[in-house]
Protein backbone atom coordinates (compact mmCIF):
# COMPACT_ATOMS: atom_id res chain seq x y z
CA UNK A 1 0.00 0.00 0.00
CA UNK A 2 1.52 3.62 -0.87
CA UNK A 3 -0.16 5.25 1.81
CA UNK A 4 1.81 2.43 4.23
CA UNK A 5 4.76 2.91 2.46
CA UNK A 6 5.31 6.93 2.83
CA UNK A 7 4.07 6.48 6.54
CA UNK A 8 7.65 4.27 7.37
CA UNK A 9 9.53 6.51 4.45
CA UNK A 10 8.54 9.56 6.45
CA UNK A 11 8.55 8.22 10.08
CA UNK A 12 5.22 8.50 10.33
CA UNK A 13 5.10 12.41 9.88
CA UNK A 14 2.67 12.13 7.15
CA UNK A 15 0.68 9.82 9.01
CA UNK A 16 -1.97 12.53 9.37
CA UNK A 17 -2.14 13.40 5.53
CA UNK A 18 -1.99 9.69 4.81
CA UNK A 19 -5.26 9.10 6.84
CA UNK A 20 -6.91 12.17 5.15
CA UNK A 21 -5.65 10.93 2.10
CA UNK A 22 -7.35 7.19 2.76
CA UNK A 23 -10.67 8.66 3.91
CA UNK A 24 -10.87 10.66 1.03
CA UNK A 25 -10.31 7.87 -1.33
CA UNK A 26 -12.74 5.90 0.90
CA UNK A 27 -15.88 8.62 0.37
CA UNK A 28 -14.92 8.72 -3.42
CA UNK A 29 -14.88 4.98 -3.58
CA UNK A 30 -18.00 4.16 -1.44
CA UNK A 31 -20.17 7.52 -1.12
CA UNK A 32 -22.62 8.01 1.62
CA UNK A 33 -25.91 9.55 0.59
Amino acid sequence: DYTIETRVAFGGELDLTGTVLGLTLRTDAFPRD
